[in-house]
């Protein structure tokens, strides 16, 4: 069955994540300061709280450490242009339906949409902290199958973490685990799928 929409994760797909911007904030930060904020992170991309109180709790849990200004742009200065995938996307544009499904969080996905133009490429995007789900939980596949309006046996779902192209697959979505030091293999792989646009 041919190929007819793409859906696309977006850290380490189409934006690469490069912590070494934060590593002054992190080098600050005890084990049990990392463990709060790995769990902070997670409460905060699931949606159970809005980025006021995520602000507030990262400041208590750095205690004074660094300014408010410091941790804001420690925590969003962290993504650079995967320019590859970028152009990728620009030739699927205008041919396909292109979507995003992505495990991320308000202040991430305000500073991303306003920064990086590749996502105006984009029709529709379902977001954890939107809909209170994680990949790779199966229901938030699902959901953005019903939203997007999409047939999953016809649609490529593209993601660098295996669990989630699994979840994916379970879905009946047609996955590809991408990885950015291995671009050439992710261009054949869609080639496997008769979709050519480079």
């Amino acid at each position: 069955m041919k190929i007819q929409a793409f859906i696309f994760d977006i850290g380490n797909v189409l934006l690469r994540l490069d912590y070494s911007r934060a590593q002054s904030l992190l080098s600050q930060a005890t084990a049990s300061h990392r463990r709060a904020l790995d769990e902070l992170a997670k409460n905060y991309e699931r949606g159970l709280m809005d980025s006021s109180a995520f602000l507030q709790s990262l400041s208590e849990i750095f205690g004074g450490l660094v300014s408010d200004e410091q941790l804001l742009s420690s925590w969003q200065d962290i993504f650079e242009p995967n320019k590859p995938m970028w152009d990728v996307v620009a030739a699927l544009h205008g041919r396909f339906p292109l979507y995003l499904l992505s495990n991320t969080n308000a202040l991430h996905h305000d500073f991303i949409v306003s920064r990086y133009e590749v996502f105006e490429k984009f029709t529709d995007g379902v977001f954890s902290y939107r809909e209170g789900l994680l990949k790779p939980e199966e229901e938030i596949f699902e959901r953005a199958v019903q939203r997007f309006g999409v047939n999953p046996e016809n649609t490529c779902y593209i993601d660098d973490l295996a669990p989630n192209v699994e979840a994916a697959r379970a879905t009946g979505l047609r996955g590809i685990h991408y990885h950015s030091d291995a671009h050439a293999e992710f261009l054949s792989a869609l080639r496997d799928l008769d979709v050519e646009c480079l």
